[in-house]
């Protein structure tokens, strides 16, 4: 199903109502809004860029928490815990080195969970 909708800046308005009190609204071009990077040209490279961030982070936690389990348990760990393609299908403005370096955090993060410790 493609829900491909069309926008026509020709029929489209915006309205901004003022407040009594005369108080500004800010104006940004970046904003956090449930967890993900909102930009105004609609690039999904510092949501992908925090997605990085978090995917070492959180398999440095299970590194941690988790050192003394199985390789099999600790691999079920990482795919629970670290799998943050929740939100992948919305993503449609990025280059290749982001989704690269998506790769290679999930890689790194792995590796770091099933290397044996000495």
């Amino acid at each position: 199903m493609d829900f491909d909708i069309k926008y026509n800046a020709n029929k489209s308005n915006i309205m901004i109502v003022r407040s009594k009190d005369q108080r500004k609204l800010n104006v940004c071009d970046e904003i956090k809004y449930l967890g993900h990077h909102l930009v105004n040209d609609l690039s999904d490279v510092g949501d992908i860029n925090r997605q990085c961030c978090d995917m070492y982070a959180q398999a440095k936690m299970l590194v941690c928490k988790f050192s003394i389990c199985s390789v099999n348990v600790k691999v079920a760990l990482f795919r629970a815990f670290c799998s943050l393609l929740y939100a992948a299908h919305l993503q449609h403005s990025y280059r290749k080195s982001n989704i690269q370096s998506l790769n290679v955090a999930c890689n790194d993060g792995m590796r770091l969970l099933t290397e044996k410790m000495v």
